[in-house]
């Protein structure tokens, strides 16, 4: 038997999570305490993040360098496409598989930014899993 100071209650250590660096190798608050705490957490930093992404611009940038690293140039190919069809450049086609019109953009060779094959969201991660050839 353990005691949890947040709902302080005596629980058995099975209704506490493992912590390695403490003596009794068990975290000091229960599952239902730690679970209730992460989330008030979550949503703390979660509205913390949008009120500073919308009044912090310098905050704003580095969000969406993190992003634009992350996708590794692809970003700006995503960009060139949204471009190329405003301008009217590219249009959008139906799917090539299933002829729906919610589609996006597949890229068989990030250098020519503007050939793309137009596929709805299912049969586009379907080619990413390698389940069908376009």
């Amino acid at each position: 038997m353990k005691y949890c100071p947040g709902c302080k209650t005596n629980k058995y250590k099975i209704d506490f999570y493992k912590a390695s660096l403490r003596g009794d190798g068990l975290r000091g608050y229960c599952k239902k305490c730690c679970s209730i705490q992460n989330r008030k957490l979550r949503t703390y930093h979660a509205i913390y993040k949008r009120k500073r992404y919308k009044n912090d611009p310098g905050f704003r940038k580095t969000i969406l360098k993190r992003v634009m690293l992350k996708g590794k140039g692809k970003w700006t190919i995503y960009s060139k496409v949204r471009r190329a069809i405003k301008k009217g450049i590219l249009i959008k086609e139906n799917c090539m598989v299933c002829k729906s019109d919610n589609v996006q953009a597949h890229h068989k060779d990030y250098t020519k930014p503007l050939s793309v094959n137009w596929l709805c969201t299912i049969h586009h991660r379907r080619v990413h899993l390698g389940e069908i050839a376009v």
